[in-house]
């Protein structure tokens, strides 16, 4: 059985002030369609005491959910970097989507480069072709920001690279694995791309 612990967004309430988390709801039918049977749980973003809420349950798998720009909300930063701490303690596979890529590569030394208006003009609201296995594969694209490579960590292999630009669209090592494209807000899931998480998730 996948038991499965996602991050939230932390965003705030229209109208009032409320801080709230949240996560799209094209994450539950994902899982559903991809991961039958599996069970997930939605982590608040209580920094420093997700800690103790992950040891009341039988994690094995934990996804870094995509979202605003690191530094946004110190709360979630917080609470991501405390889940990937624990993640890395426990040996439990670590998936970062997105946001969640691009704070792993900060949590493992690295930095991205944001303000450059060409690369946001091609990768915010599109879709690109990767290169994956020797293979072209459409994946849909809504970042902004772009992983700077002169930083990356020596222990993150680079496996999948925009096909127009060059710039690194996935790295992994044998505890993490890394996109910066959606898998669950597709219309029609990639057999490829769930194939590749699962083997991920199994290999452990």
């Amino acid at each position: 059985m996948i038991n499965i612990a996602i991050s939230m967004r932390l965003s705030s309430a229209v109208g009032y002030k409320e801080r709230r988390d949240s996560i799209a709801r094209d994450w539950p039918k994902y899982f559903q369609k991809e991961f039958e049977g599996c069970n997930y749980l939605f982590l608040p973003n209580i920094e420093n005491n997700i800690v103790e809420y992950l040891n009341n349950w039988s994690i094995n798998v934990i996804i870094l959910s995509g979202g605003e720009d690191i530094g946004v909300y110190p709360e979630r930063d917080n609470t991501e970097i405390s889940i990937i701490n624990y993640g890395l303690d426990n040996k439990i596979p670590i998936i970062g989507i997105c946001r969640g890529m691009q704070l792993i590569n900060s949590f493992y030394g690295g930095r991205t480069i944001s303000n450059d208006l060409e690369f946001s003009k091609k990768h915010t609201s599109t879709h690109h072709l990767i290169e994956f296995k020797s293979k072209f594969f459409e994946v849909n694209s809504f970042h902004k920001n772009r992983i700077d490579e002169n930083f990356l960590n020596k222990s993150l292999e680079v496996y999948a690279r925009c096909n127009e630009d060059k710039s690194i669209e996935g790295f992994r090592n044998k505890d993490v694995l890394c996109m910066m494209w959606h898998p669950e807000r597709e219309l029609d899931y990639k057999t490829w791309n769930t194939k590749l998480i699962k083997e991920f998730i199994y290999q452990k």
